[in-house]
């Protein structure tokens, strides 16, 4: 492990705290180094350095109550130990790093640099593998989302080798990762697919986890750190992220999710902050894709179907309360994220196992499970959504709410058109309709939030 020292200050203490890597955390740099038998470059180094840094401070400088928008946002002073500290000092850098953390964190962030060259200096051997710039580098989570995207990529071009990149956080995620990518690659494909798993995790006690920070958005700041080292010691311009222009765009479900109280990982606008500052420290250009952009979830995730692979969909996880630590279900089911993931794979056709569930609002048996109305909480405000998105349609006017969120996240630009806008989101809608009206043939009582109707043109309507 490359050593290096990082000082926040943490709330119940008069002096920051200083944490150092290898006793109060954990972060394999040194991995990424022996992955490519070559030194990184100090910036890369750097950049991954604070990426774990904001990564620890996010997690131990916890939010106040979540019910109060306006002590949601924390002030979080840091110093980090970096190699290049002038870099990193200069206002051009530091005001290109602050704008990426800020709109993903929703915080204010009070960062300084000084100098920490320790490093661990080895003789390289010649790599196993050989990579070039024409090297497909992929951020991969574990979750229904990278797996089919990266799935369908590889299917699309099986001679091109690729570089899937984990950054290991969560217990037991390395080796669903690992039995993805074989299940992926299971000799379908000549692709050369060589994962890089590294870990960051914090090494304290039990204790000390339960008053840790639980929404953690400058996780993806880490990953995409990750992505850009990864490019660059390829010498590669490009870095895929699977997430469907649904999920990236991210319309808030409920009133006040709003900010990071409702997640800007793969937000166009953060993309375009990271593939800046990425761009300025590698000296070089490289760039955070969306290749399905243009698409819904389901739209995604039906590519397994065609493809063979929908045996994939069983092995992934997106609850948000992963793992649940119950002996039923290891998914809650009623979480925004299972909502999404159950809506896509219904859409695409596809059978899963439901047992993995805790609370089931799609049992193929047709015998409905009695769920806690606190539980559809979120179920109601997918219903609530959809009837909002029965207004966007071509050639009409978009909804004043979902207008100031696209404008106001800069996730479309008021020169752009709003037709691909207006068209992903139609679909997304329809989608949802369709679910919807096969539950309620299926005699499940919670379809009765959302009135079913059918216009003169026979397209579903939803109505109060």
């Amino acid at each position: 492990m490359i050593p290096f020292d990082i000082s926040v200050r943490l709330p119940g203490h008069p002096q920051p705290v200083k944490l150092a890597a290898g006793t109060d955390f954990r972060f394999d740099i040194h991995l990424i180094e022996h992955f490519f038998s070559k030194s990184i470059s100090a910036s890369m180094t750097d950049l991954l350095r604070i990426g774990m840094a904001t990564y620890v401070a996010d997690r131990l400088v916890r939010r106040n109550r979540r019910d109060q928008q306006r002590r949601w946002s924390r002030s979080i002073e840091l110093e980090i130990g970096v190699l290049e500290p002038d870099r990193w000092n200069s206002s051009d850098v530091k005001e290109s790093l602050l704008d990426c953390l800020e709109f993903l964190t929703d915080d204010s962030w009070d960062l300084s640099f000084v100098k920490d060259d320790r490093s661990n200096v080895q003789n390289w051997q010649s790599s196993l593998f050989q990579f070039g710039s024409d090297t497909r580098i992929a951020l991969y989570s574990g979750g229904l989302d990278s797996a089919a995207g990266f799935a369908n990529q590889i299917v699309a071009e099986p001679d091109r080798p690729a570089v899937p990149v984990n950054v290991w956080h969560q217990c037991g995620q390395r080796h669903i990762v690992k039995k993805q990518i074989d299940f992926i690659g299971g000799g379908r494909h000549e692709n050369d697919i060589n994962p890089l798993i590294f870990k960051a995790h914090l090494l304290h006690k039990k204790e000390r986890r339960r008053n840790e920070e639980n929404s953690q958005r400058s996780r993806a700041f880490l990953f995409l750190a990750a992505g850009a080292a990864t490019a660059y010691m390829c010498q590669s311009s490009e870095v895929e992220i699977y997430e469907s222009g649904v999920g990236a765009i991210n319309l808030p479900l409920m009133a006040g999710m709003t900010g990071s109280r409702t997640t800007r990982s793969t937000h166009p606008e953060f993309l375009r902050l990271m593939s800046s500052l990425a761009s300025t420290v590698a000296e070089k250009q490289i760039d955070f894709v969306l290749p399905f952009k243009d698409r819904t979830k389901g739209e995604v995730v039906a590519g397994l179907k065609k493809n063979g692979l929908e045996g994939l969909v069983n092995q992934t996880v997106s609850c948000v309360h992963f793992p649940l630590r119950q002996k039923l279900g290891k998914q809650c089911g009623v979480c925004p994220a299972c909502l999404f993931r159950r809506q896509s794979i219904l859409t695409a056709e596809i059978e899963e196992d439901a047992k993995s569930y805790k609370y089931d609002l799609f049992a193929n048996d047709g015998v409905e499970q009695v769920i806690p109305t606190k539980e559809l909480r979120f179920l109601k405000a997918y219903l609530m959504q959809v009837r909002e998105l029965e207004r966007v349609q071509l050639g009409k006017e978009v909804p004043d709410r979902i207008l100031r969120h696209l404008l106001g996240t800069r996730a479309v630009q008021r020169r752009d058109s709003m037709s691909p806008f207006v068209n992903l989101f139609g679909r997304y809608r329809d989608e949802w309709v369709n679910v919807v009206r096969r539950a309620d043939k299926n005699g499940y009582s919670w379809t009765k939030m959302l009135k079913l109707e059918s216009t003169k043109e026979g397209v579903a309507r939803a109505s109060a």
